[in-house]
C-alpha cells in the first residue's frame, strides 16, 4: 500500500492497471470526511493521454506504484550513456541501476551517492522537483 505522504499532485500511478494522474490528495479526510478511508487520492485516468477531465477519488489501497525501468526512464528524457554504465540528465545528473534500485549520483565516477534507491516512477518525480524546482516531463 501506498503512503499517502509519498505522494505529490502531478504524480503517476497505477489504478486497475491503468495509468492514474493524481490531481487532489486529502489526508485524513479533510474534504470528504464522511470516507471510511480517510486519506483518498483524486486523479484522473490517463489511458489514452490525455488525461480523461473527470476526476475520481479512490483510497490509496486500490493505488501501486509504477516501477521504474530502463525504458521508463528514457520516457523521462534520460540518456543511457554505455561509458558510465548509468542514466545521464542535464538537472539531475546521473541515475545508476544496483540491484537495491536506482540511486542519484552526483557525477559520470558514481563515487558520491546523493540519494536513497528509487523504485517507482512517483519518487523520481518527487526526487527531481525536490532538486530542479520543475516538473518531470514525463512521456508515457
Amino acid at each position: 500500500m501506498l503512503d499517502i505522504k509519498e505522494l505529490r499532485i502531478g504524480n503517476y500511478l497505477n489504478l486497475n492497471s491503468q495509468l492514474f494522474k493524481v490531481k487532489k490528495l486529502s489526508l485524513n479526510g479533510n474534504f470528504y470526511s464522511y470516507e471510511i478511508d480517510k486519506n483518498l487520492v483524486c486523479g484522473c485516468y490517463c489511458n489514452p493521454l490525455p488525461c480523461y477531465r473527470e476526476v475520481e477519488c479512490v483510497s490509496t489501497k486500490d493505488l501501486s506504484p509504477i516501477p521504474l525501468t530502463s525504458e521508463l526512464l528514457e520516457k523521462c528524457g534520460f540518456v543511457y550513456e554505455n561509458v558510465f554504465d548509468s542514466y545521464w540528465s542535464p538537472d539531475l545528473r546521473y541515475l545508476k541501476e544496483t540491484k537495491e534500485g536506482f540511486y542519484l549520483y552526483d557525477n559520470e565516477n558514481c563515487c558520491c551517492r546523493i540519494s536513497k534507491s528509487i523504485h517507482f516512477l512517483h519518487q523520481l518525480q518527487n526526487m527531481y522537483y525536490c532538486l530542479t524546482n520543475q516538473e518531470l516531463n514525463v512521456k508515457l
